[in-house]
Order: structure tokens, then C-alpha cells, then sequence
């Protein structure tokens, strides 16, 4: 009983809110039609109790306007701004808005643009000029408190239709770019993070999982370095394209600043978005970068964060990715790391701070120790080369390898040049102690860190260090990677000159890790390249390595400088080595560290 009556109530809801949404009444009234029909034919045959009692009755209670006139008159204040929030999300630009209504400062107002998603409104006056932006909250807030009325498009003075396109054309070029990174026109990291919060509360609504997949570039830094940032802009466009690309349908790419990028896999499960992520990776190491003739060249490491029903938060999405992206870097670099809460590699970047404390305490208590790891000559007639100081660090009277963790620690709180410090100090005391040791071994090749040669105290101290012991400038070689030599290029190639003047020896570890143009190589005043272990563990079976250590090795002869072979662990990499012509070699296969204050006993 009454229920047609309930039935006609529905269909009048649903026609107001078809004409509200501009809905043509060809497409709307044959619909509407149908449905009157099956919902009388249900109420003379209901059948299952499929009928009006099963409708959610937040649905059909706001939607009328009479029934909005009533809760506006006499409902809460919650009610009331849920109302006139609704009224706000229809307007449409060109719309009225009477601001300070029934004063002398009364001012007709029409909306120009407003954001897609509500958040912000323009008003424009009666000629045209911007007179008012607020966001959604404060036109709630004024509507409410009836400082402001909305109007008819109608009844109010018109605006010129060209003036009012132009101004809507400005505001949504402002809106595009707002969203949107300058350099590769890929969503930014606030739109992307506006998709990620959708993403999230979407997985939680419609029970369906998403990915979100973080890109961090390896070694880009060489790039800028070697390229300068105009042509790193150029290139990062080119991968933003690549991503793009290689993401497939329903992804969203944005550059997330510098060499990092996220893109968003909608509606994709975990296995099948760990393809995609993994294709993206390969699809950027694939990629050649031609710029004056010259090839270049890059690999990305990835993290992978999947969005669940039960994914809390945009924060944890975040903090996921940035730790499964620590973790494929740490791990190596060039690769997927998916993220899970039990992953140990992945929350290993959690005792970073406990590796500070142990670093100042190591510093103070004296609790470093240090390595000695001999450097052998593959052909006749070479002197033996500077053998390479390690460090460990006593823990529970046992003494290890330095763990990465405890570099990327020092290096993230500024404590490398601390430990740069200790390392030459007791280094050069032992050479000082041991001169006889000191020269048998070729002299000691330091390592030193990017932050100790932006360290305008740091030469003074070494110089200092070295007339306090006087130790011969021939047994000292310094030995820094590639990649902190070209992210710090000028004080790099300063410090280089200054130490050789004495008659120090430089080295260039990781050589090639970068795979970087050689071109600034001529400016690198060094003595010894190192050749990165990626291309020399492998190189009795693969020719590619075979090939890349030969380029090097020649390149590196060509500029007259000295190459060493690292992590040299097998017999038949000594011969391969050998045949190409490689000075050095580095690694257990000539001889494993041995502790520096054991050797001097």
C-alpha cells in the first residue's frame, strides 16, 4: 500500500537529478520509463523483497531540492553544510554568487572555473577581474552563515562570453600545471599522491587491489655531472616517455622529483603488476641516450608496494616505497623489490639510527679496525700497487666487515668525514710505525668519501696528518669512487691536484658502475682506474664483461693511467685479464684482507 506513491518519489528524484547533471532528456526519460514499469510490475508481484525498503535511505533523502529548502530552514548545522556542500559541487561555471547580500557592500559575483574535484572556486566580477578564490570549505562556510548566496545564472548582470572562456582557459592552464612536473609533462608528486589517496580509499570500497611501483634512477648524478642539468632534463623526459610506454593501459606515471618516479598499475593484482614493474625496468636499461655522438646509458632500481583492502593509509604506501627501493639499491641496484612486512632486507633501513650510535661510539671508544687487502701485478716489471685499506668495526669482541648499512648511516647524517678522519690518522701512524711493511705492500690506498672532499677543513687535516708522521708522499695513494668524483667534480679534481703535488697517488674505484661518458676522465688528474667488480667477477664466461673491462682497460691506457682488476676471485679470471692487458688485480684470488695491527707484530 502506498507504494506507488514511493515509486513516483523515485522517479521525480531521479528526473531532478538527471536535469541537474544536464542529462538530455532523450537519454533520460526512455530509462526512467522503464524503470516506473518494473518497479510497478514489482509491486504487483514482489516476489523477492527486492522493492524501496531495500534502498539506502541516505540515498533518497538529500537529493530533492524542496527537501533541501526544509533542511536548510530548520536542520542541524552538520545537515546544513552537508546541503549547501551538495549545491556547491553543482555549480557550474557561470553560475552567480551575491556576496555580503542586502548590504551596502553587496557584490554580484559569477563562477569562472573551479577544479575538477571541488576543491576550488574562482568568482569573477561583472567585468571580468578575479574577485574571489576560495576552496570548498570556506564557500560552505560563508553560504552557511548566509554571508554569500547562490544565484541564478539568469539573474545575474552578464559577463562577456569571451572574457569569460579566456578566464576559464587561464585557470584550468593553471590548474594543469599545478599538477603536472615541468620538465617531463608527467603528473607531479602531489597529483600522484592525490591518485595514491583515491587508489587507497578505491581498494577499501570496491574490494579490489592496485600497485604502486617506485622508480629511483642508478647513478644519474653522473649524468648531470657529465652532461650538465639541461641535457640530465632532457634525458629524464626521454624516460619519463619510456615509462609511459612500457607501463601499459590504466597506469598512471608521474615524476616524483629528481631522478625518481612512481607509476600507479590500477586494479592490477600483485603477481601480474611485478611484470609490469619488471618489463618498465628493463624497458630503461634498454633505452640509449645519444647526445653529441655519444651513447649513454642507465639502470633503474624499483620498489613495489601493493594497495589491499586492508592498506591503512597514503603514509604507509609512501614510507613502503621508499624502503623496498633502499632495499633493490642496497641489494645491488637494477632490480624489483617488492615490499612485505616481514621482508628483513627491507626493514633493515630501521637500525640506521642504531648504526649512528655505534659509529660515534666506534669514534670515540676507538673501536675501528683496519684491513689491509694486497694489490697484485699481472705482467712483469710493475711495481706492486698501493694496497687497499679496509675498515671493520669491533662488535661484541669480534671484529667484521663494515656492514653497508653503517656507510649509508654515516653518509645520511654527515659522520663519513668522522670516519674519513680516524681511517688516514691511524693509517698514516701505521705506515709511520711499519715504513719497511708500509713500502713492501706498495703503500696504502685511503678511501675517502664525497662529503670529506666538500669538507673545506678536510685537506688541511690530511696535510697536517702527513707532516706529523712523515710519511713518504710515494707510499700514500687516496682512492675515491667514480660516482663521488663526478657528483663533486670541481672539489674533486682540486683535492687530486693539491695531494699529487706532494707526491701522493690518486685512485678511481668502481670505475664504470656509472656507465657514464669517459669524457670527463681527462680532467681526473688520477693514477689508477679501478675497474668495478660487476664486470670482473663474471669475466671468464661472459664476453659482454670481457668486452666492457677491455674498452676500459684500453681507454685507461690511452689517458696513461694504471688499471686494477677488483674482487678478482678465480684463476681463469686472472688469465682473462691477463690477456687483455690489465695492470692489477684486486680480490681473493691474490690475497684475502689481513688486519693492519697484526702485520706489525
Amino acid at each position: 500500500e502506498g507504494f506507488p506513491t514511493h515509486v513516483a518519489r523515485v522517479i521525480d528524484i531521479l528526473r531532478r537529478g538527471f536535469e541537474a547533471a544536464s542529462v538530455d532528456p532523450f537519454e533520460s526519460d526512455p530509462l526512467l520509463e522503464l524503470l516506473n514499469k518494473v518497479l510497478l510490475d514489482q509491486a504487483k508481484d514482489p516476489g523477492p523483497q527486492l522493492g524501496l525498503e531495500y534502498l539506502d535511505e541516505e540515498i533518497l533523502k538529500p537529493t530533492p531540492p524542496w527537501a533541501e529548502d526544509e533542511i536548510l530552514a530548520s536542520g542541524s548545522a552538520a545537515e546544513t553544510a552537508a546541503i549547501w556542500s551538495r549545491r556547491a559541487k553543482r555549480m557550474r561555471s557561470g553560475d552567480g554568487l551575491l556576496v555580503a547580500p542586502g548590504t551596502k557592500v553587496e557584490e554580484r559575483l559569477r563562477l569562472a572555473w573551479k577544479a575538477k574535484d571541488n576543491s576550488r572556486y574562482v568568482f569573477v566580477d561583472e567585468q571580468g577581474r578575479e574577485a574571489r578564490q576560495l576552496n570548498m570549505e570556506e564557500l560552505v562556510r560563508e553560504l552557511s552563515e548566509k554571508k554569500a548566496e547562490l544565484v541564478a545564472g539568469e539573474d545575474m548582470p552578464i559577463v562577456e562570453e569571451g572574457i569569460l572562456e579566456t578566464i576559464q582557459h587561464v585557470y584550468e592552464e593553471l590548474a594543469h600545471n599545478a599538477a603536472h612536473d615541468e620538465v617531463t609533462g608527467l603528473a607531479n608528486r602531489k597529483e600522484f599522491e592525490r591518485l595514491l589517496e583515491e587508489a587507497v580509499i578505491s581498494a577499501k570500497r570496491d574490494a579490489v587491489n592496485h600497485a604502486a611501483c617506485f622508480f629511483d634512477l642508478d647513478q644519474f648524478k653522473v649524468i648531470n655531472a657529465s652532461l650538465g642539468h639541461k641535457v640530465g632534463d632532457r634525458f629524464l623526459d626521454e624516460i619519463g616517455d619510456v615509462l609511459q610506454e612500457s607501463a601499459g593501459k590504466g597506469a598512471h606515471v608521474a615524476r616524483l622529483g629528481g631522478d625518481e618516479f612512481g607509476v600507479l598499475l590500477l586494479g592490477c593484482d600483485c603477481g601480474p603488476a611485478l611484470e609490469r614493474a619488471d618489463a618498465m625496468r628493463t624497458a630503461v636499461g634498454k633505452f640509449v641516450f645519444e647526445w653529441e655522438g655519444e651513447q649513454h646509458t642507465l639502470t633503474t632500481s624499483v620498489g613495489m608496494v601493493e594497495i589491499t583492502p586492508f592498506t591503512p593509509d597514503i603514509d604507509r604506501v609512501l614510507k613502503a616505497g621508499d624502503h623496498a627501493c633502499y632495499t633493490a639499491k642496497d641489494a645491488g641496484r637494477n632490480r624489483v623489490q617488492l615490499y612485505a612486512e616481514a621482508d628483513t632486507a627491507v626493514n633493515r633501513k630501521r637500525t640506521v639510527m642504531e648504526w649512528v650510535s655505534r659509529i660515534n661510539r666506534a669514534v670515540e671508544d676507538d673501536r675501528f679496525r683496519l684491513r689491509i687487502q694486497r694489490i697484485a701485478p699481472l705482467r712483469k716489471g710493475l711495481p706492486p700497487g698501493p694496497a687497499e685499506v679496509l675498515l671493520s668495526i669491533v662488535k661484541d669482541e669480534q671484529s667484521t666487515a663494515i656492514p653497508g648499512e653503517l656507510l649509508h648511516a654515516a653518509e645520511a647524517y654527515g659522520r663519513m668525514n668522522v670516519i674519513d678522519r680516524w681511517v688516514v690518522s691511524h693509517a698514516l701512524k701505521w705506515m709511520a710505525a711499519h715504513p719497511g711493511l708500509a713500502r713492501k705492500a706498495g703503500g696504502l690506498a685511503i678511501n675517502l668519501s664525497g662529503q670529506s672532499l666538500g669538507d673545506e677543513e678536510f685537506l688541511p687535516f690530511v696535510l697536517e696528518e702527513m707532516r706529523n708522521t712523515a710519511v713518504a708522499p710515494e707510499l700514500i695513494c687516496f682512492e675515491i669512487t667514480e660516482t663521488q668524483a663526478i657528483a663533486n667534480l670541481e672539489y674533486a679534481t682540486d683535492f687530486i691536484e693539491e695531494v699529487k703535488s706532494l707526491g701522493c697517488a690518486f685512485a678511481l674505484d668502481d670505475f664504470g658502475s656509472g656507465l657514464s661518458s669517459y669524457s670527463y676522465l681527462k680532467n681526473l688528474p688520477v693514477d689508477y682506474l679501478k675497474i668495478d667488480g660487476s664486470f670482473t667477477r663474471e669475466i671468464a664466461t661472459s664476453p659482454s664483461d670481457f668486452a666492457m673491462v677491455r674498452s676500459i682497460n684500453e681507454i685507461a691506457h690511452f689517458l696513461d693511467k694504471r688499471t686494477v682488476a677488483e674482487c678478482v676471485e678465480s684463476k681463469e679470471a686472472v688469465a682473462k685479464l691477463r690477456e687483455i692487458g690489465v695492470d692489477y688485480a684486486q680480490g681473493f684470488m691474490v690475497e684475502k684482507p689481513l688486519f693492519m695491527d697484526e702485520i706489525g707484530r
